[in-house]
């Protein structure tokens, strides 16, 4: 597991996607805490909406790490080179998760920076404002619960291109995910009163882990709290696991 793991870091390092995303991390840090004078204190507590573009970003990197394989004809010689399938697949899902760590670290640091950059002493660090929580408090909650969420997006990147081999459907699948998946859940649980606790746990519904952590009053599109969000959101990460380490071993290559 060693070897491959050293390999995938030389892929990762050598992925357009991973110079770029990390660039992408800085723009859009800016971009979020601009226009100053329109910046709340619960956008800061955010990042100024870059964890939810670390998702998105890991979206593409995880179904390109698998698409670049077969596109340059590297994943034969890859799998016959690890002593089981299975590390190939393990190898990938470790590197992109510390790598999801990683760019949620530049985040969290690029928010701390333009923050002090732009607005200085202007909103403290230590300001207690949302249910006697301190800012830093909740930027550091919310950066966790987007990494969680990140896992769940990793494991299901992973296993939508091995279905479909193709990176566009993925990514696509991915996003829609990102951005429509918790109107699509509140819709159905408004729709269907008689389910919403049942359906509250469905994989959409997930998404609201990287907001709720700091939110200490459970939503009525949500219903669920942060601990059982983030419960749900880890079993729905090991389930894509489990499935896309089955479907790697039985999709022939």
């Amino acid at each position: 597991m060693t070897v491959e793991l050293k390999r995938e870091l030389y892929k990762l390092r050598h992925l357009h996607l991973f110079k770029y995303s990390i660039l992408v991390v800085l723009v859009l840090t800016f971009y979020g805490a601009l226009p100053t004078r329109f910046v709340t204190l619960n956008e800061i507590a955010n990042g100024f909406g870059i964890f939810q573009w670390i998702i998105v970003i890991m979206i593409g990197v995880s179904a390109e790490s698998l698409a670049f394989e077969f596109r340059l004809h590297t994943i034969v010689p890859a799998v016959y080179k690890s002593a089981r399938q299975t590390d190939l697949y393990f190898a990938k899902l470790i590197v992109l998760i510390f790598y999801s760590i990683f760019l949620t670290i530049i985040g969290f640091l690029m928010t701390l920076l333009v923050k002090a950059m732009l607005f200085g002493k202007r909103y403290a660090l230590l300001t207690t404002f949302y249910h006697h929580r301190q800012l830093l408090n909740l930027l550091v909650v919310n950066a966790f619960g987007a990494l969680i969420y990140t896992l769940f997006i990793i494991t299901l990147g992973l296993l939508l291109f091995i279905l479909f081999r193709n990176g566009a459907v993925a990514i696509v699948i991915g996003i829609f995910l990102a951005f429509m998946g918790d109107w699509i859940s509140s819709g159905i649980m408004t729709s269907f009163p008689g389910i919403d606790k049942i359906w509250a746990w469905n994989p959409l519904n997930m998404i609201n882990v990287v907001t709720q952590l700091g939110n200490q009053v459970v939503l009525k599109t949500v219903l669920l709290d942060a601990h059982q969000l983030v419960i749900g959101t880890l079993l729905y990460a090991l389930l894509f696991a489990l499935f896309g380490i089955l479907a790697f071993k039985k999709k022939s290559i």
